[in-house]
């Protein structure tokens, strides 16, 4: 029962981070209206909220109800996202850069973990890590 626990709390933690992300996106979508970025900000919004539900599926999986308030690092992500909004663009791209990326580095520690079961580890190496680092590509092409 204790590792179900760990397991529950770690699928919360993600799905918070997750939805923090989507907060952070849902924010900027108006600036990018009419633009190349639009698209792009767009597909990253819907791979976050796929993201979620897949998180969602796992914590219904252990007979738990998902719910999806921002914790510390999320609150911090979408107030770094309002402060950049009125910075400008290219600061904007840099701070929901820095979302995505630390993103991936909590997936990859996640991967190195010994209690992250392996159809959960599958889920990380096959969609969820992959969509983060799809996106931090996509905008540092932005940027250059």
């Amino acid at each position: 029962m204790h590792g179900t626990n760990n397991h529950l709390n770690l699928y919360k933690r993600l799905l918070r981070r997750e939805s923090s992300a989507e907060q952070a996106w849902q924010q900027v979508i108006h600036r990018f209206e009419g633009s190349p970025f639009e698209t792009l900000a767009l597909h990253i919004l819907e791979d976050h909220r796929k993201s979620m539900a897949s998180i969602r599926l796992r914590i219904l999986q252990t007979g738990h109800q998902p719910t999806a308030r921002a914790d510390f690092r999320g609150n911090l992500a979408v107030h770094l996202t309002n402060a950049a909004l009125l910075l400008g663009d290219h600061p904007l791209i840099a701070a929901l850069c820095l979302v995505e990326t630390d993103g991936i580095q909590e997936y990859e520690r996640l991967l190195d973990r010994f209690d992250v079961d392996d159809p959960f580890r599958a889920t990380i190496s096959i969609s969820l890590l992959p969509r983060l680092q799809n996106h931090v590509a996509a905008l540092d092409v932005m940027v250059s």
